[in-house]
């Protein structure tokens, strides 16, 4: 009997430990600067406030392109020649794709853009985490580009506040030359696709309320 109720308690200490890192304070941008204040839907935005908010304010190139592209949505227009939008309001995801051989055919560029968009609700009920992730693919296969990569923002719902957070994500261990990542139209968890010098090794990355760890 006292064996099973010291399996028991530390089945229960394990338990408390894993929800205690889950709950752990997220890694907030410090500087105010780089928060958006929403103004609309502010308790329970969609895909698409997330996406109108982001974009206010392009800095970059890439954003330009994808606030252009946005506008053309949301006004009912159809995309730029060469490029596909998808909106998928329901399940909270966005992706736009811009086949550039399409766009400029006289380039012949090989190149492929995806930019995509989506959230999760945090365990906590106080938070929503927004991601955006973007991959370039050469004639098919993964090249880093300038933008490429996943960026994270936790949506603060009485603040109504979007801040960058880092860290939601853990590393990958082993040798690779590229890492590629695709975020969940439906269900939560992130597909992660890791390109070595043999081959590619595809695994998931599991959210669990609050972060995403991979799964076994």
């Amino acid at each position: 009997m006292k064996i099973k109720h010291f399996v028991l308690a530390c089945a229960a200490f394990a338990l408390t430990n894993v929800a205690a890192f889950a709950q752990e304070p997220y890694d907030v941008e410090s500087s105010s600067e780089y928060d958006i204040i929403m103004t609309t839907n502010t308790t329970s935005p969609s895909i698409e406030d997330f996406i109108t908010a982001l974009l206010a304010e392009p800095e970059d190139e890439l954003n330009g392109m994808l606030s252009d592209a946005w506008q053309r949505y949301l006004t009912g227009q159809p995309a730029e020649k060469g490029g596909t939008m998808l909106v998928d309001k329901k399940n909270g995801f966005m992706s736009y794709t811009v086949d550039y051989d399409v766009m400029y055919p006289e380039d012949e560029f090989g190149m492929l853009l995806r930019v995509e968009m989506c959230y999760w609700n945090c365990a906590d009920g106080k938070h929503k985490l927004v991601a955006q992730n973007v991959v370039s693919t050469h004639n098919g296969k993964p090249a880093l580009g300038q933008y490429d990569g996943m960026m994270f923002y936790l949506y603060d719902i009485k603040a109504h506040k979007l801040s960058p957070v880092y860290s939601i994500i853990e590393d990958y261990e082993g040798d690779y030359e590229i890492i590629t990542y695709e975020l969940p139209q439906k269900g939560k968890n992130i597909k992660v696709h890791i390109h070595t010098s043999t081959g590619v090794i595809d695994k998931l990355l599991v959210w669990d309320g609050y972060r995403f760890k991979f799964g076994e």
